[in-house]
């Protein structure tokens, strides 16, 4: 028997079974690779989209879903978060709009993929109830823990200023009066398809003791009625709005102005780019002039710090707190709600659609003031508007959270 020629067929035989059981443990080894891979990006996937669907809630006060009629929805960009996954998210209000009890439902629906490279994706679907709207205010258009003066233009180059003259109401205004405090419910100009039938009028001027009150030249009220003393203002008109607190709410802040005594030289206005608001840019306070603009649903809660002044012009809109002293000039034009620990100085036709609240109280010659044709209307819309967006938000009870895909 010649062995040697068997050796060489055993050999191939065995190199051949090697070689088989080599690329079957490859085979394996790959597609373990690609399950696990395809388990992990299905998971990072998954992740996202919750992630995703949490963001959102946890900027709802940012956003315009408070303030969607049932059937509206939004929809968010692709966002990316800090572990290079991404997720973009819609938001539709799903009631009719017809029990209050209820409260608006709104279904978040949030699509997350692993990165911007890959197409796996996963879709999540919470269901929230809104809560409701604080109720800050308002009481009337100007109320104030203080002195306040009107100070308003004379009706002709030779005649002085009028006396001032405290007290509630007043008789019958010049031809050429300025109405400084305006208690009745305006919509502003080119809001009509957004707010409601205008409400009951509000007081023009509401004070702890209407001596405090101080009207020169051709200065008219309005409201009902035109001026009311309020021996319960106190302390805590501006500590406490409503069921918040002033200092809660400027901690919610998503705009901060930092420093005493900031200056806004260059007017305030609306700035977007590629057709999204640009939320970072300071001197962009909203775009109350431009309904369905890019910045129309842009009402920011603005806190300073200190003492701030806006001198060149513009408009604004939201909600404004400020510890120290506002001046506004310059026809400067702000929609929503103010309310400032110091005094208020309002000149050069700088007005307030909504509502000032004040509390310039404890500080000897110091007063809330209203010069030339500056004035304060009262609006329950812009007031609406701007505070909508600090409504809250919970999960509806049982299974809210569910995958879709």
């Amino acid at each position: 028997m010649n062995r040697d020629g068997f050796v060489m067929p055993l050999a191939l035989v065995v190199l051949v079974a090697i070689s088989l059981l080599a690329v079957t443990a490859l085979q394996l080894a790959v597609t373990d690779f690609r399950a696990n891979r395809g388990t992990r990006v299905a998971h990072r996937a998954l992740f996202a989209a919750e992630a995703g669907a949490h963001s959102i809630l946890a900027r709802w006060s940012s956003g315009p879903y408070a303030s969607m009629s049932p059937g509206d929805s939004a929809a968010t960009a692709w966002e990316e978060l800090p572990d290079g996954s991404v997720y973009r998210g819609v938001v539709l209000r799903v009631d009719d709009g017809v029990d209050d009890d209820v409260g608006p439902l709104f279904r978040v629906t949030a699509e997350g993929r692993p990165s911007r490279r890959e197409s796996a994706a996963r879709t999540v679907t919470l269901m929230v109830r809104g809560t409701g709207t604080p109720d800050l205010c308002c009481d009337a258009a100007i109320q104030i823990d203080g002195r306040v003066r009107l100070n308003g233009p004379v009706s002709s180059p030779g005649g002085g200023r009028g006396r001032g003259r405290g007290g509630g109401g007043g008789g019958g205004s010049a031809p050429d009066s300025v109405t400084m405090a305006d208690g009745r419910d305006h919509v502003p100009m080119s809001w009509a398809a957004y707010c409601p039938t205008p409400g009951a009028a509000v007081s023009g001027v509401t004070l702890p003791d209407l001596t405090r009150l101080e009207l020169l030249g051709d200065v008219d009220l309005e409201g009902t009625p035109e001026s009311e003393e309020d021996p319960s203002i106190g302390p805590d008109l501006v500590t406490t709005l409503g069921s918040w607190t002033y200092d809660y709410l400027a901690a919610q802040a998503t705009l901060s102005i930092s420093g005493n005594n900031v200056r806004y030289t260059q007017p305030v206005t609306p700035s977007a780019s590629g057709g999204e608001c640009t939320v970072t840019d300071s001197l962009n306070w909203g775009a109350p002039a431009s309904p369905g603009s890019a910045c129309w649903d842009y009402l920011p809660l603005i806190h300073a710090d200190g003492t701030l002044r806006v001198e060149d012009g513009g408009s604004g809109q939201g909600l404004l707190l400020v510890d120290g002293d506002l001046y506004l000039s310059e026809d400067f034009h702000f929609y929503g709600l103010i309310v400032v620990k110091g005094r208020t100085v309002l000149e050069n036709e700088a007005k307030i659609t909504g509502g000032l609240i004040g509390a310039n109280r404890g500080i000897s010659g110091l007063r809330t003031e209203l010069n030339d044709s500056s004035s304060v209307q009262y609006s329950s819309c812009a007031v609406a508007r701007a505070t909508a967006g600090l409504a809250g938000i919970e999960r509806l009870p049982g299974r809210s959270w569910f995958e879709v895909s």
